[in-house]
């Protein structure tokens, strides 16, 4: 069985990301081979800073590990696509069998890599029921860091992965192999038609079966300022009574309906997932982090499933009802906030 393959897979141009791994491998193995003189300028900042619980230094080993794991993501791809016949067999079950345990582990990696930083994640009420059969997992977004929550969550009930992502993370290495070897989908944001980028998205649901999760980012990018501003005067101009409800928002993008809806669309029996968690503000950007490193906060997630039936069939109702689960999550979001208690 052939599976969807994501914009941009041709044979071309996976042909030319394999040829680009030595790349990657010369490039880390040149910073780490400055890790010890990098690891005395980082204790000397630390020192100079006064950084007593060595922020500068977890940065740094963080930044090293994940080089590390780069480089083994890609001698990994390299012969993935070898076995897989220079990667004409990659979107059939055989080389997806090879991909999909790629990239849950390199999720697993990652987030214990950020351990490092001192990042804890509280997941111990959730209910692993709550991701059963074939669902759609919409998750809040405020940092780089948070994209591996759900796909984690998702990974631990036993799914294979159908993400939605911002066509930047092209730019990451191990996003940009392995996502382009397996059914992910990177949205255009800036798309001149974002129509054909939902038909487009639609088909992401195709030969999937009821192991499979769809995990998408409803606000269409990082919670910023700027972002709510730009969102806030398009819907003074084309929704004011949805720029009433986005203004209600204190923590929280106002979330697009529009890829969501084509996920529904495309899988008929999906249940929906959201994902919400607090903490992830620690990592929003370079300036807090240098100022959160080690994070002092746990990160709290909580989940809520809603059935097909629980979930209307018109795109205008369906814009509503992610209206209605967003104000809760802002809700929830907020009595976790410091000194709410």
């Amino acid at each position: 069985m052939s599976l969807p393959r994501p914009q941009g897979s041709t044979t071309s141009k996976l042909l030319r990301r394999a040829w680009l791994i030595p790349g990657v491998v010369l490039a880390a193995v040149a910073v780490v081979g400055l890790f010890p003189l990098l690891l005395v300028i980082a204790l000397i900042v630390d020192v100079v800073f006064r950084r007593w619980k060595l922020t500068t230094v977890r940065i740094l080993l963080v930044a090293v590990a994940y080089l590390i794991v780069c480089v083994v993501v890609q001698v990994w791809g390299l012969m993935v696509w070898i076995m897989t016949g220079f990667g004409r067999t990659i979107f059939t079950e055989h080389g997806q069998r090879m991909v999909n345990p790629t990239i849950e582990m390199w999720i697993r990696v990652m987030l214990r890599i950020l351990r490092l930083i001192g990042l804890r994640i509280r997941y111990d009420q959730i209910d692993p029921s709550v991701f059963a059969g074939r669902v759609i997992v919409a998750s809040r977004h405020e940092s780089l860091a948070d994209v591996y929550v759900p796909t984690w969550l998702a990974a631990l009930g036993g799914h294979r992965l159908r993400v939605v992502l911002a066509a930047g993370l092209n730019r990451e290495p191990s996003l940009d192999l392995f996502g382009h070897w397996s059914p992910q989908f990177f949205v255009r944001r800036e798309a001149s038609d974002m129509r054909s980028e939902v038909v487009a998205l639609k088909r992401l649901t195709e030969a999937s079966d009821e192991n499979t999760a769809f995990v998408i980012f409803p606000e269409g990018g990082l919670v910023r300022e700027k972002r709510r501003e730009r969102i806030l005067k398009r819907l003074d101009s084309e929704r004011p009574d949805l720029a009433e409800r986005a203004r209600a928002l204190r923590h929280l993008l106002a979330p697009r309906i529009a890829g969501t809806s084509a996920l529904l669309d495309g899988a008929e029996d999906a249940a929906v997932v959201i994902v919400g968690h607090s903490g992830m503000d620690q990592l929003t950007d370079p300036v807090t982090c240098w100022r959160s490193i080690p994070l002092q906060r746990d990160v709290d997630l909580k989940v809520w499933r809603f059935e097909r039936s629980e979930i209307p069939d018109s795109l205008a109702e369906r814009e509503l009802w992610l209206f209605d689960r967003w104000a809760e999550m802002d809700d929830w979001i907020e009595s976790k906030m410091p000194g709410a208690h």
